[in-house]
């Protein structure tokens, strides 16, 4: 009778021992799934599940991605934006290798307004500039639970154009040599406006100016967002201002923090 005792009594203390993990493997993550996205090569005919059979249109990789739980987009070819375009809800990361521009937006008419999004640079190495770029007037709305992050090169570039800031993270952006501007871990703007009065601009890296920004020929106003962590090569761990003759250059700070930024060899750590 004690063995059968102790017989059941193992047998339960197995059971129960075997309760948390299968508890942890239901509350575990949801496995990836994914979507493949070129906008220069791709074909709205294809089913968009490997790098050969990516799609080519934004709407078509949405809507492969809506019906599939923890979806990634991955883009391996440059997607251009048409119109205005908002997102939410969307997880875009550069597909392996890919070393273009993610996202293009140019002309007056062009907004891209950002939501609950992210775009992860996926650390691949040579990227040549920045995941989005902004140019001739177009517009880039960063707002709540947006991350631009993880990219060696500039998370934003933009020419012409404006950017606000209201919302969400840009962070561990590296602007390297082979970036081909080396500026502006988290943004680089020249002759463009940019509105920051919300979110964080942190732990970005430029190899030769501004951390976080490089403002040439631009106009900068900051109230509200926090710049922290960011460093540089040389010059302006957190900002660095340039103006061009003739063209107004500014940097305006009514609220927000610009904290626990520097530089590895340079001037001007804040």
């Amino acid at each position: 009778m004690k063995k059968r005792m102790l017989a059941v009594v193992l047998v339960l203390c197995m059971v129960l021992a075997m309760i948390p993990a299968a508890f942890a493997a239901d509350e575990g993550d949801i496995p990836e799934t994914a979507v493949y996205l070129n906008g220069t090569s791709g074909n709205d005919e294809a089913d968009g599940t490997t790098a050969e059979n990516a799609v080519k249109t934004l709407d078509k990789a949405l809507e492969l991605a809506k019906d599939q739980e923890n979806c990634v987009i991955y883009i391996t070819g440059m997607v251009t934006i048409s119109g205005e375009t908002a997102l939410n809800g969307v997880t875009f990361r550069r597909g392996e290798d890919f070393t273009g521009k993610l996202f293009l937006l140019s002309g007056s008419d062009k907004k891209l307004t950002l939501t609950n999004v992210t775009v992860d640079g996926g650390q691949v190495k040579g990227v040549q500039g920045g995941m989005i770029q902004v140019s001739g007037g177009a517009t880039l709305e960063i707002g709540e639970g947006t991350n631009l992050v993880n990219n060696y090169g500039t998370a934003i570039e933009a020419y012409n154009s404006t950017v606000n800031m209201t919302g969400g993270k840009i962070s561990n952006n590296q602007a390297l040599a082979y970036s081909a501007l080396g500026c502006g871990g988290g943004m680089y703007l020249q002759n463009s406006d940019a509105n920051l009065t919300g979110g964080e601009i942190s732990d970005n890296y430029a190899v030769l100016s501004g951390g976080a920004i490089s403002c040439f020929a631009s106009r900068v106003t900051l109230d509200g967002t926090v710049i922290q962590n960011n460093i540089s090569g040389e010059r302006g761990g957190a900002i660095y201002i340039e103006g061009y003759s003739g063209i107004e250059t500014s940097f305006t700070m009514i609220s927000g923090s610009v904290i626990d930024n520097g530089t590895e060899a340079g001037q001007g750590g804040g």
